[in-house]
């Protein structure tokens, strides 16, 4: 019969619990190593998880004494329904987990899914199952599953996907409530307000294989008007697909409001535009400048408007009388 658990291991335990809310890979195997390093681990994760399925009370901000000790990098922001109140860090916080005087939280319960997100401005690459690569634009947020790594959901933003082919195990991107099945390839996807774009760069894929079965084949993209339940298909570039990795944003007849959501994802900062101009139509390709002034005076040539730097970003609208 395995030994109680420590109140160390029960420290280890909530700070696992906190973790794992929204866990990498890498993540749930360092779990699994730090579970078989003694059998009181386990029985201390087991203790922390009843114990977080039964009580409920009010929110509070999570003590980073805990997370601090499990990564170098900075913890993760938890979500305001997966937050601990503990009483104490440090020794005290030892001693409050040891008698388990935990103010009762709203902790959900962990299921097989998580979720990996990026900041605006952030690019991140993130490696899963066999070979498979997703790489998220800024202001982007991707969910995987634990279980099954010919799965993902693009939840929100834009990522470019590289999966390996396996005939027996297609691979499969959500959506929202649109589906692509991958027959071997890579491809870029961006979800809009209104819509989303697919960019095809190499292989085939097949588009709501239920409903629409449109195949996509390199060199092809499809572009979804979620509202008016049309799509509309286009020949591009291949090598232009995921251009945004290398600072270029390229458009074929996209409007100026999924132009300035590119921008807002790319630079890290605010971008809005008139209302006025948000329907109308832009072909072209606009290089990412450090230089956001030089950026916005060259994009205002290029369109035929007024950029104005505000407190959060910049305002895109037509110019001006005094302008013009």
């Amino acid at each position: 019969m395995a030994s109680r658990p420590t109140a160390s291991a029960r420290s280890e335990a909530i700070a696992w619990r906190i973790r794992l809310q929204d866990g990498t890979t890498a993540d749930w195997e360092a779990f699994a190593a730090w579970i078989e390093e003694d059998a009181r681990n386990g029985a201390a994760y087991d203790e922390v998880a009843l114990l977080d399925q039964d009580l409920d009370g009010p929110l509070a901000v999570v003590s980073r004494a805990v997370t601090g000790k499990m990564n170098d990098n900075s913890p993760p922001a938890i979500p305001r329904t997966r937050r601990w109140v503990i009483a104490g860090t440090g020794t005290a916080l030892a001693a409050a987990i040891s008698a388990f005087a935990i103010v009762p939280s709203f902790l959900e319960r962990q299921d097989d899914f998580y979720a990996i997100s990026t900041k605006p401005g952030e690019h991140r690459a993130i490696t899963f199952g066999d070979r498979n690569r997703i790489v998220l634009n800024g202001a982007s947020r991707v969910r995987l599953d634990r279980n099954d790594s010919r799965f993902a959901s693009l939840e929100s933003g834009e990522a470019t996907f590289e999966v390996n082919h396996d005939p027996s195990a297609p691979f499969t991107l959500q959506i929202g409530d649109n589906k692509l099945v991958d027959i071997g390839t890579s491809f870029n996807v961006v979800r809009y307000a209104k819509g989303h774009v697919i960019a095809v760069s190499e292989g085939e894929i097949l588009y709501n294989p239920d409903r629409e079965a449109v195949r996509l084949l390199a060199g092809q993209s499809l572009r979804s008007d979620e509202r008016a339940r049309r799509i509309r298909l286009a020949a591009i570039d291949p090598s232009e697909v995921g251009s945004w990795r290398r600072g270029l944003l390229t458009y074929r007849s996209a409007s100026l409001g999924e132009v300035a959501s590119d921008l807002s994802r790319n630079l890290g900062r605010s971008v809005r535009i008139s209302p006025r101009l948000a329907s109308r139509s832009f072909t072209g390709t606009i290089q990412i400048d450090k230089n956001e002034r030089q950026l916005f005076e060259r994009l205002g040539k290029l369109l035929g408007i007024e950029s104005r730097r505000t407190a959060h970003g910049w305002d895109l609208d037509e110019p001006t009388a005094s302008s013009g």
